[in-house]
């Protein structure tokens, strides 16, 4: 989910067949696969949360620990594929980075911030975690504005400013900063994730030509049994999610790492079956749309289906609502392009601006 998810989201999606031309003008295909997936697994794992909270799934079952193992790369993958894109479409000049951020990111931010608040307070009784305080908008407002209730834009767009200067000088050393802020111990949640997840858009910026070169050397085969052992890996390996407030350690920041290779392998793997690549392009194009209307098309799947099936299988209701909560806000994203609304999740422009995705 970054800058692509709005302008460049809003773009004709090119075939799978072109995916892999680092140095072409166009789109780079299997980015858009790799954030459609990581944009999939980003729902599965809220849905598991919040049935968790109903006690739909058990403590301890393979769907409870499902947010375990997609929180250890799939955020880590949407910085990656972000300063991958900076790579290989790089803005005019840093006035233009920070304009095309703030319309693509911020400005999304601000307006499904305040949607979500409003329909918080409409529909309190049917949210797992009722909003607190809900009379109180100017606290609101300042927590919708500094990234308090929904972290990720506001920490992609400052991660960008901060680190791109550093990267178009020398990626290397970009990367080494980032990772030496990886260390620095903080209590302050946006603060916690831009410091854990700023190196990865430093890693993509510095790895992409070297990832698609041998992602696309490789045979499909290799691809996914290379995905299938890196998995494998990062979901066994014990232990949650770093904390916000200690360091990121060591092994988790690795994790990551590993996690963002095995989708990376994982996209080039289904490249060639056009009909599911085809759906994974489509899901990463509309990824912004996917994570600001998913908790909507989930939470009213959730009532829905909980109310008319109650002894529906943890399983079933996963699946069920899961489905909803990609394919609701997919079709929003297709109507949108269609109408041409784009205003309703990028800041309009004056003129056609080069995608940052």
């Amino acid at each position: 989910m970054d800058s692509n998810l709005s302008s460049h989201s809003m773009t004709q999606p090119a075939s799978p067949k072109t995916a892999v031309q680092p140095r072409s003008p166009g789109r780079v295909v299997v980015l858009d696969v790799i954030k459609g997936i990581a944009i999939c697994l980003m729902v599965l794992g809220h849905v598991t949360q919040g049935l968790a909270h109903m006690n739909v799934v058990a403590p301890g079952s393979l769907l409870a620990g499902m947010d375990n193992f997609v929180y250890r790369f799939h955020m880590h993958a949407f910085f990656f594929a972000s300063g991958a894109v900076l790579a290989l479409h790089a803005p005019a000049n840093f006035p233009t980075l920070v304009s095309q951020r703030l319309r693509t990111l911020y400005y999304p931010h601000i307006v499904w911030g305040v949607v979500a608040y409003i329909v918080a307070v409409l529909f309190v009784r049917y949210f797992n975690s009722p909003i607190d305080d809900p009379g109180n908008i100017g606290r609101h407002a300042f927590e919708i504005a500094t990234g308090r209730k929904s972290w990720f834009l506001v920490t992609l767009l400052l991660a960008t400013v901060l680190i791109y200067p550093v990267m178009q000088w020398n990626a290397l050393v970009a990367v080494v900063v980032a990772l030496a802020v990886t260390m620095i111990p903080t209590n302050i949640v946006l603060l916690g994730y831009l410091l854990q997840l700023t190196v990865f858009l430093a890693l993509g910026y510095a790895a992409i030509g070297k990832v698609l070169a041998v992602g696309s050397s490789l045979p499909a085969l290799v691809n996914a049994a290379i995905a299938i052992v890196l998995f494998v890996i990062v979901a066994l390996v014990p232990g949650k999610p770093a904390v916000l407030g200690h360091f990121l350690p060591l092994y988790q920041f690795l994790l990551g790492v590993l996690g963002t290779i095995a989708l990376c392998a994982l996209s080039f793997a289904i490249l060639p079956i056009h009909k599911v690549s085809g759906f994974f392009v489509t899901a990463g194009l509309a990824s912004l749309v996917i994570f600001l209307l998913h908790s909507f098309a989930i939470g009213a799947a959730r009532a829905i289906l909980l109310r008319i099936v109650p002894a529906i299988s943890a399983e079933l209701a996963t699946l069920a609502i899961t489905i909803v909560g990609i394919l609701l806000p997919m079709a929003v994203y297709l109507a949108v392009r269609r109408l041409g609304w784009n205003w309703v999740f990028a800041w309009p422009a004056r003129k056609r601006a080069a995608s940052l995705a």
